[in-house]
């Protein structure tokens, strides 16, 4: 008999201790359940509290028993709303940076919603996802609607408040349907959504097709869902027009990004999941114009997928100005070229890469050109904004090695001789002097490099090579005869 009763106090002890948690069926009673065994459900006979509110029940505009849905041009409203809900805020609709400005950065939250409140509006979210359903807006009228749930079921854990009224007096917005779940005793808000998703009854409220938006209240281990819809639920969506980017195979989720939606209850919010989102491959570097679409309503953000995470480099020219891709020198091995002297000044350069003959130049972290072999060279200049490198200009180097055919040539006193018929290795490369070392055996044409034999000795002609920035020489012996 003691070991019976002790047996009888402990079972009824850990119901007690037990989280429960309780909801509104959609659209029949209310259930009760104990989560310490999630295989027993128990649903009254009698019918209780509906989430779906009768329209026959809702006040018009003037507080009377009549119904008045309203249009989209007149937006139902009550009393206890009308400073919320005026004229003025349904119509305003700001523009540009004032519309901007109502939405929060990347990985910050709107105000209302701690770190809790945010995380399970996005485990609400994943749920409607895998059951089909379009994601819930977090509304600030909600949130702090279910603030108070949540603090009246301390007192009476019950969708009667404490005053005998049912919940739904508590929703001081006008909806078309609307619904709660409360739970108590949950150490997280996972734990709690982990058991309403195993109640038929709350379940049903979390996924059902036609709520558009949520209000969440955490008061301690006491939690509240409470579920709306506007009468005008067309909507259009905004996020802020930043440049974003992920690393290849990253999520589009970890950027934070905060969705605003306007429909008839005004601006709400969400967090953007990959699952909205359409138009990428997160596995293909580029840059990309992602769809989000939510509940038929569309908008796009540019996106980059970087193999690195931080930038990317795009190389093909703008259309706009096909002829940067040309010419810009040509250079004897040994010069060098300054980026000044190469680069148009109406370029933002940002970054340079040598996308052709590495082999032939030294490409400085400055951009300066070293010319090291004869060939070609292709540099890219880029300019940056935010996380794309763009090219900008391209420029094609060509680099000669001039050299003499002979060490040395023979002539005699009278005679001359065109000193660039014995020079090689130039086809576009133009010498910009001639010098004699001894002018009273051999003389040069300064300009033209005629060689003409004064008397018997030897000479030293050289050729150079001055592009403004480093002069080479290249030099022939010249052996006078009588």
């Amino acid at each position: 008999m003691r070991k019976t009763l002790l047996t009888v106090i402990t079972v009824l002890l850990s119901l007690l201790i037990s989280p429960i948690a309780y909801a509104e069926d959609l659209p029949v009673s209310v259930n009760r359940i104990s989560f310490k065994d999630r295989a027993a459900f128990e649903e009254p006979a009698e019918a209780a509290l509906s989430c779906q509110e009768p329209e026959s029940d809702l006040p018009d505009n003037d507080g009377s028993a009549e119904n008045d849905i309203g249009s989209a041009e007149d937006v139902y409203t009550n009393p206890a709303m009308d400073e919320y809900y005026s004229t003025d805020d349904i119509a305003y609709d700001p523009t540009g940076d004032e519309l901007y400005s109502l939405i929060p950065q990347d990985r910050k939250r709107p105000s209302g919603f701690t770190a809790d409140m945010w995380k399970e509006l996005r485990l609400i979210n994943a749920q409607r996802h895998k059951a089909g359903e379009e994601p819930l807006a977090g509304l600030n009228e909600l949130q702090k609607i279910a603030a108070v749930r949540a603090g009246e079921i301390k007192k009476l854990f019950s969708h009667t408040r404490p005053d005998g009224s049912d919940c739904f007096s508590a929703f001081n917005i006008p909806y078309m349907v609307a619904g709660e779940n409360i739970a108590i005793g949950y150490s997280s808000v996972a734990d709690a959504m982990d058991a309403w998703m195993h109640s038929p009854g709350h379940k049903a409220n979390i996924l059902y097709h036609d709520f558009t938006h949520v209000g969440i209240g955490i008061n301690g281990k006491h939690y509240s869902q409470n579920f709306a819809t506007p009468w005008d639920t067309s909507c259009s969506i905004f996020i802020r027009p930043d440049q974003r980017i992920i690393k290849k195979k990253g999520k589009i989720s970890s950027l934070g990004i905060v969705v605003m939606l306007k429909d008839g209850y005004g601006y709400s919010y969400l967090p953007l999941e990959d699952y909205m989102c359409t138009g990428y491959d997160n596995t293909t570097e580029g840059l990309y114009d992602v769809t989000i679409s939510i509940r038929g309503c569309t908008a796009t953000f540019p996106l980059i997928v970087s193999a690195n995470g931080k930038n990317i480099t795009i190389d093909e020219l703008p259309e706009t100005d096909p002829d940067k891709d040309a010419y810009t020198a040509v250079m004897a091995t040994g010069q060098t070229l300054s980026p000044e002297s190469y680069i148009s000044p109406s370029i933002n350069a940002a970054k340079y890469s040598i996308t052709m003959g590495k082999q032939n130049i030294t490409f400085s972290k400055k951009a300066k050109i070293t010319a090291r072999k004869a060939g070609y060279a292709i540099i890219t200049v880029y300019e940056k904004e935010n996380y794309i490198y763009r090219a900008a200009s391209r420029y094609l180097i060509k680099i000669e090695n001039p050299k003499f055919k002979v060490k040395s040539l023979s002539l005699n006193a009278g005679d001359t001789e065109n000193i660039m018929s014995y020079l090689g290795g130039t086809e576009e490369l133009e010498p910009s002097s001639f010098t004699s070392s001894r002018p009273a055996v051999a003389t040069v044409d300064p300009e033209t490099g005629v060689i003409t034999g004064i008397k018997k000795g030897t000479a030293k002609i050289t050729v150079l090579f001055d592009n403004g920035e480093k002069t080479v020489k290249r030099s022939i012996t010249v052996k006078v005869k009588n």
